[in-house]
């Protein structure tokens, strides 16, 4: 099999990555087909846009391009498809005002483990549409009020509901076994407890966040928060151009974070992959038990420690001012940074003379400075 046709290969994996991802989230083949095109010709269009000429890079180096730019572009895609849909479906439900006499500020939805499709966003009033997700049973809200707290209960599933939030709800919590989609909603604080399907958070904004994820990805954009602390038993967490302290764990998942901003950053998992990319953080904590590390561009934390158990780290700085130190195996380290190394142990090294304070560390991996 000669290059085009490993090319070829690679890219189509890629694309059923996402599609597998898009049919997962109940998206119909012809929905996906709109959105990534037909396989043959996402092939060949991504072949086009996206892939360097082949003297550009080594063979290795070439399918791992694919494997990121890739997912990259069609996520893009993905999410811009789902945002759209949101707001058609907002605009187009039937939605029923939910009169509540007296005040309140916190609201719970109790989906438990019935999978109760959510979409929910802030408007003017609190109002709500239900209807069955398998024309199988015809759902039913019951609505209880007790001091400052509403709860819905969603019956007869499995169902979708569509709700809409007035300021006056300062805290939310959600439980439900199926997707939760938060978009354009504004609230002091929200917590998910135990949500097993995909949640997607947009265009939000909270004082505190608290997440709970069983077995699900977590895809959030565009939002800010001051606390954000996630539990994930499993499942990837990708969150992209949001701004707040991170705190978030998993059992078994990838974590991506790109272009966002905040004072701190803690990430851990067991096994998977973190990537970082135009972080901007002034502490940041990465570790894995399991799994490769990397962090590229934005902002050199003043504070910086990445260590893995069996995996590989590679570090793209945007400068020079700052002390690393490094621990990996013997002929592990690869030094392309330009600044002196100098081996203060066995399996050590202190690369440049900077203020900020890095240390890398993989029991068995390589070690990659640029």
């Amino acid at each position: 099999m000669d290059l085009n046709d490993d090319l070829r290969t690679e890219i189509l994996k890629a694309y059923d990555i996402e599609y597998s991802a898009m049919s997962e989230d109940g998206y119909s083949d012809q929905e996906i087909y709109d959105t990534l095109g037909r396989p043959e010709d996402a092939a060949k269009r991504a072949r086009q846009q996206y892939c360097p000429k082949q003297s550009d890079l080594q063979k290795g180096s070439l399918f791992s391009y694919i494997s990121s730019t890739l997912s990259d572009a069609w996520s893009h895609i993905k999410t811009s498809s789902r945002e759209d849909k949101t707001d058609e479906r907002f605009r187009t439900a039937r939605l029923t005002p939910i009169t509540i006499p007296g005040d309140y500020e916190k609201l719970v939805i109790a989906g438990g483990k019935r999978p109760v499709t959510i979409y929910i966003r802030s408007e003017e009033e609190l109002m709500y549409e239900l209807y069955s997700a398998d024309n199988a049973v015809i759902p039913t809200m019951k609505v209880d009020h007790s001091g400052n707290t509403v709860t819905l209960t969603p019956r007869g599933c499995p169902a979708v509901l569509t709700l809409t939030v007035p300021s006056q709800v300062r805290n939310i919590t959600i439980t439900t076994g199926g997707t939760v989609t938060c978009s354009k909603l504004q609230t002091e604080t929200l917590i998910l407890e135990r949500c097993k399907t995909t949640t997607y958070i947009d265009d939000c904004r909270f004082n505190i966040l608290e997440a709970e994820m069983t077995s699900a990805d977590t895809v959030m954009k565009q939002t800010r928060w001051d606390k954000f602390r996630l539990e994930a038993r499993s499942g990837d967490v990708y969150i992209r151009n949001c701004s707040g302290n991170v705190n978030v764990t998993a059992k078994s998942g990838d974590i991506r974070i790109e272009d966002h901003f905040g004072d701190q950053c803690s990430t851990a998992t067991g096994s998977g992959d973190i990537s970082m990319k135009d972080l901007y953080t002034d502490v940041l904590q990465v570790s894995a038990n399991s799994g490769d590390l990397s962090f590229h561009g934005g902002k050199t934390p003043s504070i910086m420690a990445m260590s893995t158990s069996c995996g590989d780290i590679a570090c793209i700085f945007p400068d020079t001012n700052y002390t690393a130190e490094v621990y990996c195996k013997k002929d592990e380290f690869h030094n392309f940074s330009g600044l002196p190394v100098t081996k203060v142990g066995k399996r050590s090294y202190e690369v440049g003379s900077g203020t900020a304070s890095v240390a890398l560390t993989t029991k068995n991996g390589d070690i990659t400075l640029k």
